[in-house]
This record gives C-alpha cells, sequence and structure tokens, in this order.
C-alpha cells in the first residue's frame, strides 16, 4: 500500500466534508 494513496484519501475525505459544510450553510 503506498503512502500516496492514504493522502490522497485523507484529502479526499477532507474536500467531501468541506463540500458538506458548504452546502450545509
Amino acid at each position: 500500500m503506498s503512502p500516496r494513496i492514504t493522502i490522497h484519501d485523507v484529502a479526499r475525505a477532507a474536500g467531501v466534508s468541506v463540500a458538506t459544510v458548504s452546502k450545509a450553510i
């Protein structure tokens, strides 16, 4: 398992969270 996938996964999850919060507002 490459660390790049983990970092990308975290960044993707963060992006989704930000999008959800923005939509809520």
